[in-house]
Protein backbone atom coordinates (compact mmCIF):
# COMPACT_ATOMS: atom_id res chain seq x y z
CA UNK A 1 0.00 0.00 0.00
CA UNK A 2 0.79 3.57 -0.57
CA UNK A 3 2.56 5.51 2.21
CA UNK A 4 0.32 8.66 2.89
CA UNK A 5 1.85 11.98 2.37
CA UNK A 6 0.80 15.18 4.10
CA UNK A 7 -1.63 17.16 2.23
CA UNK A 8 -0.31 20.44 0.68
CA UNK A 9 -2.60 22.76 2.30
CA UNK A 10 -2.32 24.66 5.68
CA UNK A 11 -4.78 25.11 8.39
CA UNK A 12 -4.44 29.01 9.55
CA UNK A 13 -5.98 28.14 13.05
CA UNK A 14 -3.48 25.20 13.67
CA UNK A 15 -0.51 26.95 12.49
CA UNK A 16 -1.34 29.99 14.96
CA UNK A 17 -0.54 27.34 17.39
CA UNK A 18 2.14 25.64 16.48
CA UNK A 19 5.56 26.12 16.24
CA UNK A 20 7.30 23.15 14.73
CA UNK A 21 10.46 23.80 14.51
CA UNK A 22 10.96 23.44 18.10
CA UNK A 23 11.12 19.99 19.26
CA UNK A 24 10.09 21.22 22.86
CA UNK A 25 6.39 21.35 21.76
CA UNK A 26 6.75 17.98 19.47
CA UNK A 27 7.41 16.26 23.34
CA UNK A 28 5.09 18.43 25.03
CA UNK A 29 2.07 16.67 27.04
CA UNK A 30 -1.79 17.31 27.11
CA UNK A 31 -2.36 20.90 28.53
CA UNK A 32 -5.71 21.69 30.37
CA UNK A 33 -7.48 24.68 30.09
CA UNK A 34 -7.31 26.81 33.24
CA UNK A 35 -10.09 27.89 35.64
CA UNK A 36 -11.83 30.36 34.46
CA UNK A 37 -11.73 33.77 36.90
CA UNK A 38 -15.79 34.08 37.01
CA UNK A 39 -15.90 30.61 38.18
CA UNK A 40 -17.50 30.75 41.71
CA UNK A 41 -16.36 29.57 45.15
CA UNK A 42 -18.70 26.78 46.37
CA UNK A 43 -18.07 27.56 49.75
CA UNK A 44 -20.50 30.17 52.27
CA UNK A 45 -19.70 32.76 54.04
CA UNK A 46 -15.79 31.79 53.08
CA UNK A 47 -14.33 34.68 54.91
CA UNK A 48 -16.30 34.14 58.39
CA UNK A 49 -18.19 37.27 58.27
CA UNK A 50 -21.20 35.75 59.07
CA UNK A 51 -19.96 34.51 62.32
CA UNK A 52 -19.94 30.24 61.87
CA UNK A 53 -22.93 30.32 59.57
CA UNK A 54 -22.95 27.45 57.14
CA UNK A 55 -19.84 25.68 59.08
CA UNK A 56 -20.54 22.60 61.10
CA UNK A 57 -17.95 23.89 64.34
CA UNK A 58 -17.89 21.73 67.25
CA UNK A 59 -18.67 23.77 70.68
CA UNK A 60 -15.78 25.45 72.91
CA UNK A 61 -13.08 24.45 70.05
CA UNK A 62 -12.76 27.59 67.08
CA UNK A 63 -14.58 30.98 67.38
CA UNK A 64 -14.65 33.91 65.11
CA UNK A 65 -12.67 36.87 65.05
CA UNK A 66 -12.31 40.25 64.43
CA UNK A 67 -8.81 40.83 65.83
CA UNK A 68 -7.48 39.36 62.78
CA UNK A 69 -7.96 38.82 59.60
CA UNK A 70 -6.22 37.97 55.67
CA UNK A 71 -9.29 40.08 53.94
CA UNK A 72 -12.06 41.92 55.54
CA UNK A 73 -12.91 41.58 59.22
CA UNK A 74 -13.24 38.63 60.66
CA UNK A 75 -11.26 35.30 60.76
CA UNK A 76 -11.63 31.76 62.12
CA UNK A 77 -9.03 31.52 65.34
CA UNK A 78 -8.43 27.97 66.97
CA UNK A 79 -5.66 27.16 69.97
CA UNK A 80 -4.49 23.47 70.40
CA UNK A 81 -3.08 22.85 73.72
CA UNK A 82 -3.85 19.02 73.73
CA UNK A 83 -1.83 16.75 71.20
CA UNK A 84 -4.69 13.89 71.65
CA UNK A 85 -7.42 16.86 70.45
CA UNK A 86 -8.40 16.37 66.85
CA UNK A 87 -10.79 18.67 65.47
CA UNK A 88 -12.00 19.52 62.36
CA UNK A 89 -13.80 22.63 60.90
CA UNK A 90 -16.29 21.31 57.57
CA UNK A 91 -18.80 22.37 55.38
CA UNK A 92 -20.64 20.32 52.81
CA UNK A 93 -20.34 22.15 49.28
CA UNK A 94 -22.19 21.58 46.06
CA UNK A 95 -19.77 19.44 44.24
CA UNK A 96 -20.44 16.65 41.95
CA UNK A 97 -19.16 13.06 40.59
CA UNK A 98 -16.45 14.24 37.64
CA UNK A 99 -16.17 17.64 39.15
CA UNK A 100 -12.63 19.32 38.80
CA UNK A 101 -11.62 21.00 42.04
CA UNK A 102 -9.69 23.68 42.57
CA UNK A 103 -9.08 24.50 46.71
CA UNK A 104 -7.19 26.29 49.45
CA UNK A 105 -7.76 28.18 52.49
CA UNK A 106 -5.01 31.35 53.54
CA UNK A 107 -3.70 30.35 57.13
CA UNK A 108 -2.00 32.27 59.66
CA UNK A 109 0.17 30.29 62.45
CA UNK A 110 1.50 30.98 65.57
CA UNK A 111 4.26 28.51 67.44
CA UNK A 112 2.62 25.51 65.82
CA UNK A 113 4.53 22.24 66.93
CA UNK A 114 3.92 18.59 65.85
CA UNK A 115 2.36 16.80 63.42
CA UNK A 116 1.52 17.73 59.93
CA UNK A 117 0.78 21.40 60.87
CA UNK A 118 -2.28 23.55 59.62
CA UNK A 119 -4.08 22.11 56.73
CA UNK A 120 -7.63 22.29 54.67
CA UNK A 121 -8.88 19.13 52.57
CA UNK A 122 -11.26 18.02 50.51
CA UNK A 123 -13.27 14.44 50.84
CA UNK A 124 -16.48 12.63 49.41
CA UNK A 125 -18.43 10.25 50.79
CA UNK A 126 -21.08 7.50 49.01
CA UNK A 127 -24.60 7.47 49.84
CA UNK A 128 -24.18 5.28 52.99
CA UNK A 129 -21.78 7.97 54.12
CA UNK A 130 -19.29 5.88 53.83
CA UNK A 131 -15.69 7.64 52.92
CA UNK A 132 -14.17 7.36 49.53
CA UNK A 133 -11.35 8.96 49.03
CA UNK A 134 -10.08 12.96 49.85
CA UNK A 135 -7.08 14.85 49.19
CA UNK A 136 -4.85 16.02 52.00
CA UNK A 137 -1.97 18.83 51.11
CA UNK A 138 0.23 18.76 53.66
CA UNK A 139 0.16 21.75 55.60
CA UNK A 140 2.59 23.43 57.46
CA UNK A 141 3.86 24.84 61.19
CA UNK A 142 5.68 27.33 63.07
CA UNK A 143 4.88 31.29 63.08
CA UNK A 144 4.07 32.31 59.68
CA UNK A 145 2.36 35.04 58.47
CA UNK A 146 -0.38 34.78 55.95
CA UNK A 147 -0.32 31.70 53.29
CA UNK A 148 -2.26 29.90 50.86
CA UNK A 149 -2.69 26.07 51.04
CA UNK A 150 -4.18 24.13 48.75
CA UNK A 151 -4.25 21.39 46.20
CA UNK A 152 -6.54 19.99 43.47
CA UNK A 153 -9.70 16.99 43.31
CA UNK A 154 -11.61 15.11 40.79
CA UNK A 155 -14.86 13.93 42.69
CA UNK A 156 -15.45 10.23 42.51
CA UNK A 157 -18.12 9.27 40.32
CA UNK A 158 -19.67 7.32 43.64
CA UNK A 159 -20.10 10.84 45.96
CA UNK A 160 -23.13 11.48 47.46
CA UNK A 161 -21.65 14.34 49.74
CA UNK A 162 -18.62 16.54 48.89
CA UNK A 163 -17.26 18.78 52.09
CA UNK A 164 -14.22 21.02 52.66
CA UNK A 165 -12.28 20.74 55.99
CA UNK A 166 -9.64 23.02 57.80
CA UNK A 167 -7.88 21.53 60.97
CA UNK A 168 -4.66 20.84 62.56
CA UNK A 169 -3.13 17.65 60.70
CA UNK A 170 -2.31 14.80 62.86
CA UNK A 171 0.81 12.71 61.94
CA UNK A 172 0.14 9.34 60.95
CA UNK A 173 3.47 7.21 62.74
CA UNK A 174 1.98 8.35 66.59
CA UNK A 175 -1.79 9.78 65.64
CA UNK A 176 -0.46 12.62 67.49
CA UNK A 177 -2.26 16.45 66.95
CA UNK A 178 0.10 19.77 66.15
CA UNK A 179 -0.47 21.94 69.42
CA UNK A 180 -0.76 25.96 68.73
CA UNK A 181 -2.82 28.98 67.59
CA UNK A 182 -3.67 29.52 63.45
CA UNK A 183 -5.75 31.68 62.31
CA UNK A 184 -8.07 30.28 59.40
CA UNK A 185 -10.05 32.91 56.34
CA UNK A 186 -10.81 32.86 52.85
CA UNK A 187 -11.51 29.69 51.96
CA UNK A 188 -11.97 28.86 48.09
CA UNK A 189 -13.30 25.92 46.74
CA UNK A 190 -13.77 26.32 42.89
CA UNK A 191 -14.48 23.82 39.78
CA UNK A 192 -13.33 24.29 36.56
CA UNK A 193 -16.53 24.56 34.51
CA UNK A 194 -15.70 23.58 31.14
CA UNK A 195 -14.21 20.27 32.74
CA UNK A 196 -13.44 19.00 29.36
CA UNK A 197 -10.77 16.04 29.58
CA UNK A 198 -8.95 14.02 26.70
CA UNK A 199 -6.84 10.76 27.03
CA UNK A 200 -5.20 9.59 24.19
CA UNK A 201 -5.62 5.57 24.68
CA UNK A 202 -3.90 4.56 21.44
CA UNK A 203 -1.12 5.09 20.03
CA UNK A 204 -0.49 4.73 24.31
CA UNK A 205 2.94 5.11 24.70
CA UNK A 206 4.25 8.66 23.89
CA UNK A 207 1.99 8.68 21.14
CA UNK A 208 4.67 6.11 19.79
CA UNK A 209 3.84 3.76 16.53
CA UNK A 210 5.35 1.46 14.15
CA UNK A 211 5.30 2.18 10.89
CA UNK A 212 2.89 0.02 9.35
CA UNK A 213 0.47 -0.41 12.54
CA UNK A 214 -3.01 0.29 11.13
CA UNK A 215 -4.23 -0.50 14.73
CA UNK A 216 -7.23 2.06 15.25
CA UNK A 217 -6.69 4.98 17.29
CA UNK A 218 -8.33 6.30 19.93
CA UNK A 219 -9.18 8.37 22.61
CA UNK A 220 -11.68 9.22 25.56
CA UNK A 221 -13.05 12.56 26.11
CA UNK A 222 -15.26 13.66 29.52
CA UNK A 223 -17.18 16.26 29.36
CA UNK A 224 -17.97 17.77 33.20
CA UNK A 225 -21.60 17.57 34.60
CA UNK A 226 -22.24 21.42 34.66
CA UNK A 227 -22.57 21.38 30.53
CA UNK A 228 -26.18 20.41 31.30
CA UNK A 229 -26.44 18.60 28.55
CA UNK A 230 -25.75 20.67 25.72
CA UNK A 231 -23.83 19.15 22.36
CA UNK A 232 -20.62 20.04 22.05
CA UNK A 233 -17.86 19.29 19.26
CA UNK A 234 -14.41 17.96 19.93
CA UNK A 235 -12.56 19.07 16.90
CA UNK A 236 -9.15 16.72 16.30
CA UNK A 237 -6.35 17.55 13.69
CA UNK A 238 -3.03 15.54 13.15
CA UNK A 239 -0.69 18.41 12.11
CA UNK A 240 2.91 17.10 10.60
CA UNK A 241 6.60 18.60 11.44
CA UNK A 242 6.16 21.16 8.79
CA UNK A 243 2.42 22.27 9.84
CA UNK A 244 0.63 20.54 7.06
CA UNK A 245 -2.51 19.27 8.04
CA UNK A 246 -2.45 15.42 7.51
CA UNK A 247 -6.12 14.42 8.98
CA UNK A 248 -9.41 16.18 10.46
CA UNK A 249 -12.56 15.07 12.21
CA UNK A 250 -15.47 16.53 14.01
CA UNK A 251 -17.35 14.46 16.81
CA UNK A 252 -20.28 15.11 19.31
CA UNK A 253 -20.19 14.67 22.77
CA UNK A 254 -22.28 15.94 25.58
CA UNK A 255 -22.52 15.80 29.49
CA UNK A 256 -24.96 12.32 29.12
CA UNK A 257 -22.02 10.74 27.23
CA UNK A 258 -20.25 10.36 30.62
CA UNK A 259 -16.79 8.99 29.35
CA UNK A 260 -16.74 8.44 25.96
CA UNK A 261 -14.45 6.38 23.49
CA UNK A 262 -14.22 7.95 19.99
CA UNK A 263 -12.07 6.17 17.15
CA UNK A 264 -10.51 8.20 14.94
CA UNK A 265 -9.95 7.11 10.94
CA UNK A 266 -6.34 8.43 10.72
CA UNK A 267 -5.05 7.47 6.64
CA UNK A 268 -2.60 4.57 7.30
CA UNK A 269 0.70 4.11 6.15
CA UNK A 270 1.90 7.62 7.65
CA UNK A 271 5.47 8.88 6.75
CA UNK A 272 8.28 8.79 9.40
CA UNK A 273 8.21 11.52 11.59
CA UNK A 274 6.83 13.51 14.33
CA UNK A 275 3.46 14.82 14.39
CA UNK A 276 1.07 16.36 16.64
CA UNK A 277 -2.45 15.67 17.50
CA UNK A 278 -4.04 18.55 18.55
CA UNK A 279 -7.10 19.02 19.90
CA UNK A 280 -10.40 21.76 20.20
CA UNK A 281 -13.47 21.78 22.18
CA UNK A 282 -16.05 23.82 20.80
CA UNK A 283 -18.60 24.94 23.30
CA UNK A 284 -22.69 25.70 22.79
CA UNK A 285 -21.54 29.42 22.22
CA UNK A 286 -19.25 28.70 19.10
CA UNK A 287 -15.99 29.91 21.18
CA UNK A 288 -13.26 27.62 20.09
CA UNK A 289 -10.16 26.63 22.89
CA UNK A 290 -7.13 23.93 22.58
CA UNK A 291 -7.81 20.95 25.00
CA UNK A 292 -4.62 19.19 24.37
CA UNK A 293 -2.03 18.52 22.02
CA UNK A 294 -0.15 15.12 21.55
CA UNK A 295 2.64 14.47 19.72
CA UNK A 296 2.71 11.31 17.59
CA UNK A 297 5.97 9.83 16.09
CA UNK A 298 5.89 7.37 13.43
CA UNK A 299 8.83 5.00 13.84
CA UNK A 300 10.80 2.25 11.93
CA UNK A 301 11.14 0.67 15.01
CA UNK A 302 10.02 0.94 18.63
CA UNK A 303 11.60 1.81 21.55
CA UNK A 304 14.35 -0.74 23.57
CA UNK A 305 11.50 -0.45 26.37
CA UNK A 306 8.04 0.61 26.15
CA UNK A 307 4.67 -0.05 27.19
CA UNK A 308 2.18 -1.92 24.93
CA UNK A 309 -0.96 -1.41 23.55
CA UNK A 310 -2.23 -4.14 26.63
CA UNK A 311 -0.34 -2.13 29.28
CA UNK A 312 2.30 -4.77 29.41
CA UNK A 313 6.00 -3.74 29.74
CA UNK A 314 8.26 -4.54 26.48
CA UNK A 315 12.24 -4.70 26.71
CA UNK A 316 13.72 -5.34 23.68
CA UNK A 317 10.96 -6.48 21.51
CA UNK A 318 10.09 -9.13 24.50
CA UNK A 319 7.41 -9.07 27.23
CA UNK A 320 9.14 -8.45 30.57
CA UNK A 321 7.63 -9.05 34.15
CA UNK A 322 9.15 -6.98 36.80
CA UNK A 323 8.99 -8.07 40.16
CA UNK A 324 11.16 -5.76 42.46
CA UNK A 325 12.11 -4.37 45.62
CA UNK A 326 12.49 -1.23 46.52
CA UNK A 327 15.95 -0.45 48.32
CA UNK A 328 17.04 2.21 50.91
CA UNK A 329 20.64 2.55 51.49
CA UNK A 330 23.76 2.37 49.18
CA UNK A 331 24.56 -0.83 51.10
CA UNK A 332 21.44 -2.40 49.81
CA UNK A 333 22.69 -2.53 46.69
CA UNK A 334 26.13 -4.23 47.34
CA UNK A 335 27.23 -7.14 45.21
CA UNK A 336 26.41 -9.51 47.82
CA UNK A 337 22.65 -8.17 48.28
CA UNK A 338 21.92 -8.03 45.05
CA UNK A 339 23.11 -11.44 44.80
CA UNK A 340 20.68 -12.52 47.31
CA UNK A 341 17.97 -10.84 45.51
CA UNK A 342 18.35 -12.18 42.04
CA UNK A 343 18.77 -15.52 43.85
CA UNK A 344 14.86 -14.99 45.42
CA UNK A 345 13.49 -14.94 42.05
CA UNK A 346 13.43 -10.91 41.21
CA UNK A 347 14.56 -9.24 38.30
CA UNK A 348 14.07 -5.60 39.51
CA UNK A 349 15.20 -2.91 41.85
CA UNK A 350 14.58 0.56 42.43
CA UNK A 351 16.96 2.45 45.39
CA UNK A 352 16.38 5.17 46.58
CA UNK A 353 19.72 6.08 47.62
CA UNK A 354 21.16 6.35 44.02
CA UNK A 355 19.23 9.50 43.12
CA UNK A 356 21.80 11.69 43.33
CA UNK A 357 24.93 9.34 44.70
CA UNK A 358 28.07 8.87 43.77
CA UNK A 359 29.19 6.44 40.74
CA UNK A 360 25.53 5.75 40.16
CA UNK A 361 26.77 4.05 37.01
CA UNK A 362 28.61 1.54 38.25
CA UNK A 363 25.54 0.22 40.24
CA UNK A 364 23.50 -0.44 37.12
CA UNK A 365 26.42 -2.22 36.26
CA UNK A 366 26.37 -4.17 38.99
CA UNK A 367 22.95 -4.98 38.76
CA UNK A 368 23.45 -6.21 34.76
CA UNK A 369 26.04 -8.65 36.27
CA UNK A 370 22.88 -9.80 38.39
CA UNK A 371 20.62 -9.97 35.22
CA UNK A 372 18.66 -7.12 37.56
CA UNK A 373 17.11 -4.33 35.97
CA UNK A 374 16.78 -1.14 37.16
CA UNK A 375 14.01 1.67 38.23
CA UNK A 376 16.30 4.46 38.43
CA UNK A 377 15.13 7.28 41.08
CA UNK A 378 14.74 10.48 40.45
CA UNK A 379 11.67 11.28 42.81
CA UNK A 380 14.13 13.75 44.43
CA UNK A 381 15.12 16.17 42.22
CA UNK A 382 12.07 18.61 42.11
CA UNK A 383 12.28 22.50 43.60
CA UNK A 384 11.09 21.89 47.28
CA UNK A 385 12.59 18.10 47.27
CA UNK A 386 15.71 17.18 48.81
CA UNK A 387 16.74 21.37 49.72
CA UNK A 388 17.30 21.36 45.70
CA UNK A 389 16.54 24.70 44.73
CA UNK A 390 15.34 25.52 40.97
CA UNK A 391 18.55 23.70 40.00
CA UNK A 392 16.81 20.14 40.46
CA UNK A 393 15.44 19.87 37.18
CA UNK A 394 19.25 20.19 35.58
CA UNK A 395 20.28 18.34 37.85
CA UNK A 396 17.56 15.50 36.48
CA UNK A 397 18.91 16.12 33.12
CA UNK A 398 22.33 15.67 34.03
CA UNK A 399 21.96 12.09 35.38
CA UNK A 400 18.89 11.06 32.55
CA UNK A 401 21.89 11.87 30.10
CA UNK A 402 24.48 10.01 31.56
CA UNK A 403 22.57 6.94 32.42
CA UNK A 404 20.53 6.48 29.43
CA UNK A 405 22.23 3.72 27.68
CA UNK A 406 23.17 2.19 30.70
CA UNK A 407 21.62 -1.52 29.93
CA UNK A 408 20.45 -2.49 32.98
CA UNK A 409 17.74 0.58 33.24
CA UNK A 410 14.44 -0.13 33.17
CA UNK A 411 12.55 2.73 33.60
CA UNK A 412 12.54 6.07 35.18
CA UNK A 413 11.33 6.23 38.88
CA UNK A 414 9.61 10.42 38.38
CA UNK A 415 7.19 10.53 41.54
CA UNK A 416 6.89 9.00 45.44
CA UNK A 417 3.49 10.13 46.75
CA UNK A 418 3.72 13.42 45.12
CA UNK A 419 -0.06 14.75 44.82
CA UNK A 420 -2.25 17.29 42.82
CA UNK A 421 -0.28 20.52 44.10
CA UNK A 422 3.10 18.87 42.31
CA UNK A 423 1.00 18.70 38.89
CA UNK A 424 2.89 20.61 36.98
CA UNK A 425 6.23 20.11 38.31
CA UNK A 426 5.24 16.30 37.09
CA UNK A 427 4.61 17.90 33.66
CA UNK A 428 7.84 19.40 33.70
CA UNK A 429 9.78 16.12 34.36
CA UNK A 430 7.22 14.47 31.87
CA UNK A 431 8.59 16.31 29.08
CA UNK A 432 12.15 16.34 30.07
CA UNK A 433 12.27 12.52 30.13
CA UNK A 434 10.46 12.28 27.30
CA UNK A 435 12.97 14.41 25.21
CA UNK A 436 16.17 13.24 26.18
CA UNK A 437 15.24 9.28 26.67
CA UNK A 438 12.51 8.14 24.21
CA UNK A 439 14.20 4.19 25.06
CA UNK A 440 12.66 4.56 28.74
CA UNK A 441 9.22 5.00 30.89
CA UNK A 442 8.90 6.76 33.62
CA UNK A 443 6.87 5.08 36.46
CA UNK A 444 5.18 7.56 39.62
CA UNK A 445 3.51 6.08 42.87
CA UNK A 446 0.15 7.58 44.18
CA UNK A 447 -0.98 6.93 48.08
CA UNK A 448 -4.14 8.35 47.08
CA UNK A 449 -6.29 7.14 44.94
CA UNK A 450 -8.01 10.87 43.80
CA UNK A 451 -4.45 11.48 42.34
CA UNK A 452 -3.91 8.49 39.85
CA UNK A 453 -6.00 10.02 37.28
CA UNK A 454 -5.17 12.89 38.18
CA UNK A 455 -0.81 11.58 37.13
CA UNK A 456 -2.30 10.38 33.79
CA UNK A 457 -0.73 12.91 31.49
CA UNK A 458 2.23 13.01 33.35
CA UNK A 459 3.65 9.52 33.05
CA UNK A 460 3.69 6.37 31.25
CA UNK A 461 3.30 3.89 34.29
CA UNK A 462 0.51 4.80 37.19
CA UNK A 463 1.43 2.91 40.86
CA UNK A 464 -0.41 2.43 44.23
CA UNK A 465 0.85 1.42 47.33
CA UNK A 466 -1.58 0.52 49.38
CA UNK A 467 -0.43 -0.93 52.91
CA UNK A 468 -3.18 -1.79 54.91
CA UNK A 469 -1.42 -3.96 57.33
CA UNK A 470 -1.22 -2.82 60.53
CA UNK A 471 -2.81 0.43 59.48
CA UNK A 472 -6.32 -1.10 58.83
CA UNK A 473 -8.85 -3.66 59.54
CA UNK A 474 -10.13 -3.94 55.99
CA UNK A 475 -7.38 -5.42 54.05
CA UNK A 476 -9.30 -5.36 50.71
CA UNK A 477 -7.76 -1.67 50.51
CA UNK A 478 -4.97 -3.47 48.59
CA UNK A 479 -7.06 -4.65 45.73
CA UNK A 480 -9.24 -1.75 46.15
CA UNK A 481 -6.41 0.64 44.99
CA UNK A 482 -5.63 -2.11 42.52
CA UNK A 483 -8.83 -2.06 40.65
CA UNK A 484 -8.62 1.75 40.90
CA UNK A 485 -5.07 2.23 39.38
CA UNK A 486 -6.26 -0.10 36.58
CA UNK A 487 -9.13 2.19 36.05
CA UNK A 488 -7.52 5.18 35.81
CA UNK A 489 -5.26 3.62 33.56
CA UNK A 490 -7.56 2.81 31.25
CA UNK A 491 -4.79 -0.07 29.37
CA UNK A 492 -3.42 2.48 27.70
CA UNK A 493 -0.50 3.15 30.52
CA UNK A 494 1.48 0.71 32.51
CA UNK A 495 0.54 -0.44 35.93
CA UNK A 496 2.96 -1.48 39.01
CA UNK A 497 1.33 -1.91 42.18
CA UNK A 498 3.55 -1.70 45.49
CA UNK A 499 2.50 -3.78 48.35
CA UNK A 500 4.31 -4.20 51.18
CA UNK A 501 6.31 -7.42 51.76
CA UNK A 502 7.72 -7.97 55.50
CA UNK A 503 11.39 -9.66 55.36
CA UNK A 504 13.38 -10.72 58.21
CA UNK A 505 10.74 -12.07 60.80
CA UNK A 506 8.15 -12.09 58.69
CA UNK A 507 7.97 -12.15 54.81
CA UNK A 508 4.94 -12.14 52.01
CA UNK A 509 5.14 -14.76 49.25
CA UNK A 510 4.22 -15.22 45.65
CA UNK A 511 2.63 -11.61 45.95
CA UNK A 512 0.67 -11.57 42.29
CA UNK A 513 -2.03 -8.90 42.71
CA UNK A 514 -2.05 -7.98 38.67
CA UNK A 515 -0.24 -8.35 35.40
CA UNK A 516 2.66 -6.62 36.77
CA UNK A 517 3.09 -6.19 40.25
CA UNK A 518 5.89 -4.30 42.66
CA UNK A 519 6.92 -5.30 45.78
CA UNK A 520 8.24 -2.30 48.71
CA UNK A 521 9.94 -3.88 51.23
CA UNK A 522 10.83 -1.70 54.02
CA UNK A 523 13.88 -3.14 55.57
CA UNK A 524 17.48 -4.38 54.00
CA UNK A 525 17.27 -7.77 52.06
CA UNK A 526 17.59 -10.72 54.14
CA UNK A 527 18.86 -13.84 52.91
CA UNK A 528 15.73 -15.97 51.25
Amino acid sequence: MKKQQPKKYFFATALALLSMASCALAQSIPSVTSLPENSPNLVQNAGFEEGTTHWNIPQNTAQVTSDVAHSGKSSLYYKNDSVEQYKTFTQEINAHPGDHIFFSVWVKTQDVVGGKGVGVYIQSADADGKYINGSFPVGYGGTRDWNRIGSEYIVPTNAAKVSVGLYLQRAHKDNKSPVGAVWFDDVNVQVQKEAVRSFLLYPNYRGTIKQGDNTPWEYEVQVSPNSKGAATKVLTQLISSSGELVFHQEDAVSAGDGAKRILLNVPENLWVGQYTLLQYIEDPNGQLRVISNYPVNIMNEMPKVYIDAKGFTVVDGKRFFPMGVYLRDASDSSDENLSRIADGGFNTVLSYAYGTANNPAAYLKLAQAHHLKVVYSIKDLYPEQANHGEDAFNIATKYINSLRDEPALLAWYASDEMGARWLPKLRKMYNIANLLDPNHPTFQVQNKVVDIEAAFNTTDILGADPYPIGRENDLTKTSDYTRSTAEAARGAKGVWIVPRCLIGRFMTRNIRIIHRPWTRCATRPTRL
